[in-house]
């Protein structure tokens, strides 16, 4: 994992315009979050888990990259609790897309036969989802009521200035916007020997957290560069999107082996046969195939995707792009505005 040299001044601190651009980030990320806290303790909207992780995520890049402008007590906190919400936000988003993969399969399958095997496992994933439940909602109150929010909120307000005025970062946050992005670019592009080796799933699922990882560092800097980056922003989706898809398919292969054995054992222990078991092979069978094709086909597009990112030289216009604020040699003068980030659909499974 590459990191970029942390952009300080001489006297070893970042300015007042690196702190305050930092801080205002990272509060617009978590008034996100706290938004999305009534919806996800309520439990009726599968989508207010879905944004609250991706708030989280968004908050967690934030404190990261500026974490030289916190106050060090309280900087890793911070940072470790955000963690704890998105993994339990994650064990539960997980689950829902799961599931609604599965109803979708449901509803294409036209063989009565099969249709026992993906009712089990739709039966299955909805236990484990209920499961999850109790334990997103401890973990959220948790956050809510343990005054993370409130020191946050209360710690970086004075850094943030006067949210009525634009502004004005420094040339020095330019370098170090131009070092922060280098460095998650040189991430991503390490991976690049494995885009067209499909069967290297542990390296195009690190490519697409690297992936994850870059447009997340666009989207906080973005505002510096005049909206300049969202062509890179939403191609970086994109990338995302196709290679969550593949891992969610490798998700599947692993998962299935391991409920049918499951099942089986259910099935001896509590009729004494395999009967029961046998009639959900069918099903499972065809289910496991289409994952397989699905899997293909999305290796095959992104394979063309990535290859077009190239004959559209878009990373080497990004390496451009980035350093163009650093070479300037007066004060950024940008308006910090909300960044209108790019929305996190689910993928596929």
């Amino acid at each position: 994992m590459l990191n970029a040299p942390a952009d300080l001044t001489p006297t070893g601190f970042p300015d007042d315009g690196h702190r305050e651009f930092g801080a205002r980030v990272t509060l617009q990320r978590l008034a996100l979050l706290k938004q999305e806290i009534p919806g996800v303790q309520k439990g009726r909207d599968i989508e207010a888990v879905h944004r609250m992780r991706v708030a989280s995520r968004r908050l967690r890049t934030a404190l990261r990259l500026f974490e030289e402008c916190w106050p060090p007590r309280h900087g890793k906190t911070w940072q470790r609790e955000i963690r704890r919400v998105t993994r339990s936000l994650g064990d539960a988003r997980d689950a829902d897309v799961q599931i609604l993969f599965v109803e979708g399969e449901l509803r294409r399958c036209r063989e009565a036969g099969f249709r026992r095997g993906l009712n089990r496992l739709l039966l299955r994933l909805r236990q484990r989802r209920s499961d999850l439940q109790s334990r997103v909602v401890k973990r959220v109150a948790r956050l809510a009521e343990g005054g993370v929010i409130n020191q946050m909120e209360r710690d970086l307000s004075p850094l943030a200035g006067d949210p009525g005025k634009p502004s004005v970062p420094s040339r020095t946050l330019g370098v170090r916007a131009e070092g922060l992005i280098q460095a998650r670019l040189e991430e991503l592009l390490a991976y690049e020997p494995f885009v067209a080796r499909p069967a290297c799933a542990v390296e195009l699922h690190r490519m697409r957290i690297a992936a994850k990882r870059l447009r997340y560092c666009l989207e906080v800097f973005d505002p510096l560069y005049s909206g300049r980056l969202l062509g890179t922003i939403t191609a970086l989706k994109q990338i995302q999107d196709l290679l969550g898809l593949i891992h969610d398919c490798d998700v599947w292969q692993a998962l299935l082996p391991r409920f049918l054995a499951k099942e089986q054992r259910r099935a001896r222990d509590y009729f004494g046969n395999d009967r029961p078991y046998r009639r959900l092979l069918p099903g499972l069978t065809w289910f496991e195939r289409r994952v397989g094709a699905l899997r293909k086909r999305t290796h095959v597009e992104f394979v063309a995707f990535w290859g077009s990112t190239h004959r559209g030289r878009l990373w080497q216009k990004l390496r451009r792009m980035a350093g163009s604020l650093a070479r300037q040699g007066e004060p950024v003068k940008t308006p910090l505005a909300p960044h209108p980030e790019m929305p996190d659909t689910p993928s596929k499974t």
